[in-house]
């Protein structure tokens, strides 16, 4: 008996993007870590989706991250003046 055939799969198209951004603060720590992380899900012509992870960081520009360092810390100052009392 033969064994079963490797299917082959090709993209077909990109379906759903997911982008983390992540400031993490540990008590007494400064200055905030931060963290980018993206999800890309692949459709097959077979209709299967998987899902590639990874780190976005060595995909963005210089200009990119000081936007989001930027934009993550505003969010952090928004936090700490609506939220707390």
């Amino acid at each position: 008996m033969p064994l079963p055939q490797a299917m082959s799969r090709i993209p077909e198209s990109i379906a759903d993007i997911s982008v983390i951004l992540t400031d993490y603060i540990a008590a007494g720590e400064e200055p905030a870590r931060k963290a980018a992380e993206y999800s890309v899900q692949v459709r097959y012509d077979n209709g299967e989706i998987r899902v590639l992870t990874g780190d976005l960081v060595p995909h963005l520009t210089a200009g990119q991250i000081d936007a989001l360092m930027g934009f993550m810390d505003d969010m952090r100052t928004k936090a700490i003046g609506e939220i707390l009392p």
